[in-house]
């Protein structure tokens, strides 16, 4: 538990409102020095320097909370996310079932050339599937001198 802040007021929208020591995260639980809960954390506003927290309040009596200091828990909720693991689907299962061909390329179709290697999506194959042009390679340029 880290202390939140004390109650400034209570709003006619039905939120208690705390002058907060720290930002808390949004629907936090918010409980009272007796580890009652009184409510949880809807909306952090004000200055960044000292901002305000606005509560929606599970309890029949919000206005006795006004100038009492309240907590928050502390505790990251859910599960935690360890980075080495994966995050479920690989890319093909993640990309799926979108578009025409269904995860199996994301980019144009390629098609297997004359000797076997792939084509770019324009025709061309690789350097040894294509064609020489006629009279072999261009002449070397000539030096002066």
């Amino acid at each position: 538990m880290k202390r939140l802040g004390t109650v400034s007021h209570y709003a006619r929208q039905g939120f208690l409102i705390i002058r907060c020591e720290h930002v808390p995260e949004l629907n936090s639980k918010v409980f009272d020095k007796e580890l009652n809960m009184v409510g949880i954390v809807k909306d952090v506003f004000g200055p960044v320097g000292s901002p305000y927290v606005a509560v929606k309040p599970s309890v029949k009596n919000p206005e006795a909370y006004v100038g009492a200091f309240l907590y928050v828990e502390t505790r990251r909720r859910g599960r935690s996310r360890d980075k080495n693991k994966s995050r479920g689907k690989n890319r093909k299962e993640r990309y799926k079932g979108k578009g025409k061909d269904k995860g199996e390329s994301r980019g144009k179709s390629r098609k297997p050339g004359k000797d076997g290697n792939r084509q770019k999506a324009d025709g061309r194959g690789s350097g040894a599937s294509r064609r020489r042009r006629p009279g072999g390679r261009r002449p070397a340029p000539e030096r002066g001198g």
